[in-house]
């Protein structure tokens, strides 16, 4: 139930009031109607997208001799951070991440369940990622799936 107040116990300037209150209150309302409800195969395809942009950014990187690279003790400490976050549920940082990726496909507004899902998913492909930037580091490279 939402309810708004008036400002006023005079009946005759609440209903003077109602018309604007009621369009305030529809404007305020409309906003969830336009949120997006990812399906689990729309989160797993931006995630996938995200995970793919993210290790061609890496393999860019690794190709450019004058882009300092990352240690691998580095590398494993940040994946488990993340993985310590995942464990936690703690999923403000990849928040806006995940509002963008999720806009660039197509999504501008998500409702909230959907933000943590793919919030959730992109904490776990950011493990993910990790562990193949680990890999790349050790010298062990595969064609990305």
């Amino acid at each position: 139930m939402l309810k708004r107040t008036l400002g006023t116990k005079d009946v005759k300037i609440a209903k003077r009031l109602i018309p604007a209150v009621t369009v305030e209150v529809d404007a305020f309302l409309g906003q969830f109607e336009n949120e997006a409800q990812l399906t689990a195969a729309q989160v797993q395809e931006i995630t996938n997208n995200w995970l793919a942009h993210w290790l061609a950014v890496d393999s860019e990187f690794r190709m450019d001799p004058a882009v300092p690279k990352l240690p691998p003790e580095r590398i494993e400490e940040l994946t488990a951070e993340h993985k310590a976050d995942l464990a936690a549920g703690r999923l403000r940082h990849v928040e806006d991440e995940a509002r963008d990726f999720a806009d660039a496909s197509g999504f501008p507004m998500l409702s909230p369940a959907s933000l943590g899902k793919l919030s959730h998913a992109l904490l776990r492909a950011e493990v993910v990622l990790g562990k193949r930037r680990a890999e790349r580091a050790a010298g062990y490279w595969r064609e990305d799936d």
